[in-house]
């Protein structure tokens, strides 16, 4: 699908579904095709989201991303 296209589709869904974004619209079309897999393969699926992950503010250093992949 062309680029413009594809913008006014996203535009026409976000209104017609009241999404705030394109972000929140892309969330829910990606969950609503693992929940009708799901249903169809008759398989247990889950969805699993991180927590939001950011940098540190002081120790080790400023902006320190390192230890939050440690964790995971």
């Amino acid at each position: 699908m062309p680029a413009h296209n594809a913008e006014l589709r996203a535009e026409g869904l976000l209104a017609q579904w009241n999404f705030p974004n394109n972000y929140t619209l892309s969330k829910h079309l990606a969950e609503y095709m693992v929940a009708d897999y799901q249903h169809h393969a008759n398989m247990p699926v889950a969805i699993v989201r991180p927590t939001l992950i950011s940098s540190v503010a002081r120790d080790p250093y400023p902006g320190n991303l390192h230890c939050c992949w440690e964790c995971m």
